[in-house]
């Protein structure tokens, strides 16, 4: 599926268990590739993946997620590719939430969040080039591990990282 140069704001009916912007529940293997996208004001997530099997692949590029229950929550196997995007003004940012899930965050705008990026629930985060500045918390590791190249940009978070980043380390 290929979501491109598309506002989606306002989904925000809780009554019917949604509330979400763009939602993945898959059972097989999947891709969801978002380009240039503008999600906001969802009751829920942006962006909700999961799968009971196979893999959720997500790409997002050049896109926007704002004052949304949460920007991008990634659950059970999504292996996930944010470039160029901006998570502001959510609950949390970008949420790895999931046994199995892998998010290569890079060149990102992640700020006014309660939680900038959550390493949660056994997933895997990878932080390369990000602007992650004055949230409550800029990385919150819990329950899964959090990576860094050492050029991400932490700063007027009211916690920088709760929990350890771990550096990435290059190939010999």
């Amino acid at each position: 599926v290929h979501v491109e140069n598309t506002f989606i704001d306002a989904f925000r009916n809780a009554s019917s268990g949604n509330g979400h912007g763009i939602v993945v529940a898959a059972g097989a293997t999947t891709q969801l590739h978002v380009r240039n996208v503008v999600i906001r004001d969802c009751l829920n997530s942006g962006i909700d993946a999961n799968t009971t099997a196979g893999q959720v692949i997500l790409s997002v590029t050049g896109s926007k997620f704002v004052k949304n229950g949460v920007g991008i929550m990634a659950r059970s196997n999504v292996v996930a590719t944010i470039v160029d995007s901006q998570a502001s003004s959510n609950t949390t940012g970008i949420d790895s939430d999931g046994a199995g899930s892998q998010l290569n965050i890079d060149s990102c705008n992640i700020a006014f969040n309660s939680i900038g990026v959550q390493a949660g629930g056994a997933g895997t985060v990878r932080l390369s080039n990000n602007f992650i500045v004055q949230n409550s918390t800029g990385v919150d590791v819990s329950g899964g591990t959090a990576f860094t190249s050492g050029t991400n940009r932490l700063m007027g978070n009211t916690t920088a990282v709760n929990g350890a980043l771990q550096p990435i380390t290059q190939p010999q």
